[in-house]
């Protein structure tokens, strides 16, 4: 049993995560022990980055692109490349690795499943 929990753009990324860590928390209280991967959005603070690396058994951030240029061709109202992604990623491993050793051994959570990332290939006329 498991459930993939995906942001949207609705309004800004911590608004959108807020909602979502609600989602999850409400599930987790009322005893759902199945597998969770959430998604979340470009940008979003990293307070709201330790509950979801807490709650969910993978969680991640989409690159859309392999660079810059096209991230930025790609989604240009996502913010830049390096701040609103790859930062993203790494504060989510950052959590990740600081989660207590024991934590792991939970029913759920604590990203034991790990960190991931999505690309859009193809989106570019480009033929690489």
């Amino acid at each position: 049993m498991g459930l993939f929990l995906s942001s949207s753009v609705f309004k800004d990324p911590d608004y959108v995560t807020e909602q979502q860590l609600e989602v999850l928390r409400a599930l987790r209280k009322m005893g759902y022990p199945g597998y969770v991967h959430l998604r979340l959005m470009p940008g979003v603070s990293q307070r709201y980055l330790r509950e979801a690396v807490e709650l969910a058994d993978r969680v991640g951030v989409n690159l859309e692109a392999p660079n810059k240029e096209v991230f930025n061709e790609l989604c240009p109202d996502k913010g830049g490349f390096e701040e609103a992604i790859l930062k993203r990623l790494g504060w989510i491993v950052d959590e990740v690795q600081r989660a207590k050793p024991g934590a792991t051994e939970s029913r759920f959570g604590f990203a034991r499943a790990g960190v991931d990332t999505q690309m859009i290939v193809g989106a570019v006329e480009d033929n690489d």
